[in-house]
């Protein structure tokens, strides 16, 4: 089962969310089926931030606490470099 979920994220046209947690993994739904239509594992610690690139073709996530600015995300780490990395869909 899924662990309990840290971060979500919808994708800009509003058809797909993502959630992620502490079992590192983030699952894609189609929201209008419920239907999984992605899982993504590989994380290295549990998943605190996800976001959609406008496309919708690739997700981004952090392991560190991270803010939506203007032009960015900001990730501001309490210890070490930020963890993050792009994943394809």
């Amino acid at each position: 089962g899924m662990g309990p979920v840290l971060a979500v994220a919808f994708s800009p046209d509003g058809k797909l969310l993502a959630a992620g947690g502490e079992d590192k993994i983030i699952r894609v739904w189609e929201v209008k089926t419920g239907h999984v239509s992605a899982r993504l594992e590989g994380s290295p610690e549990a998943i605190l931030t996800l976001a959609f690139s406008p496309q919708k073709a690739s997700i981004a996530r952090a392991s560190t606490p991270c803010t939506e600015g203007p032009f960015s995300w900001i990730c501001q780490p309490t210890n070490g470099p930020p963890s993050y990395s792009i994943v394809s869909l």
